[in-house]
């Protein structure tokens, strides 16, 4: 469209040009008849020279063709500056164009490394909730009730403890250490629960570590908010602990 446009705009131009020069071309005319008319009347005593008459229209006629070449150039400067505004302004719109399509380059960029940062998310969350929901057995849902999260489990033996996942064995009276790292992973998970052998039962391991791990998680409950959930089941000298591992500890 732009196009057309334009050859239009000079298409006029040159008309305009043309038009100017028949109007010039008819004034030499008009001026070549009406000068032989004159003579014509002049008598003859006061007739000019014929020479003073070519030479007037020879003069006349260098004006008009000087004139017809002013205009010329006016129309070919006039044409060079609309083609260069029109030059212009689809560079305007190219440019126009070009950013817009670098914007939408950037955007769907983004849209990608956006999709794959969900799909990742969703995979995480998917492994997450397989290894929470991981199939337990009858004996782990007793000590746990509703609870279907990761878990801390914690066998109490005589003068000493076990801890799974990970099967350190903590003893009776454990070190700042011990007690810390204990609590950091209790609390990380948000469950702990004690199976307590017949030789770990009062006065020995359960006793003593319940209390220094009760006090603790209600300190942290106080301070923070956070509770942890807790519970405990006895167990015979013979029933495998296997059978209450958390998920995580069975891999």
């Amino acid at each position: 469209m732009k196009t057309a446009r334009s050859s239009t705009e000079l298409m006029n131009l040159d008309v305009l040009a043309l038009s100017l020069l028949c109007c010039l071309l008819a004034s030499v005319v008009g001026v070549l008849v009406l000068g032989g008319e004159a003579a014509a009347q002049v008598p003859v005593e006061s007739k000019p020279d014929n020479q003073e008459i070519w030479t007037s229209l020879h003069e006349q006629s260098t004006k008009l063709f000087v004139r017809v070449q002013e205009v010329e150039r006016s129309r070919d400067a006039i044409v060079d500056k609309l083609n260069h505004s029109l030059l212009e302004r689809e560079n305007l719109v190219l440019e126009s164009r070009v950013t817009e399509i670098q914007a939408k380059f950037e955007l769907l960029n983004k849209i990608r490394t956006a999709k794959s940062e969900i799909a990742r998310l969703l995979k995480d969350f998917e492994d997450e909730e397989k290894t929470n929901n991981a199939a337990l057995t009858p004996e782990a849902r007793r000590i746990l009730g509703e609870y279907k999260g990761p878990y801390v489990l914690i066998e109490c033996v005589e003068d000493a403890a076990v801890v799974y996942p990970g099967r350190q064995r903590i003893e009776m009276k454990p070190s700042n250490v011990q007690t810390d790292q204990l609590l950091h992973q209790i609390t990380n998970a948000g469950f702990v629960a004690f199976v307590v052998r017949p030789d770990g039962w009062y006065d020995n391991s359960f006793d003593n570590l319940r209390k220094v791990i009760y006090e603790k998680l209600d300190k942290i409950e106080k301070d923070t908010g956070k509770y942890v959930g807790r519970s405990t089941f006895p167990l015979t000298s013979t029933d495998p602990i296997t059978n209450y591992f958390p998920p995580e500890a069975k891999q």
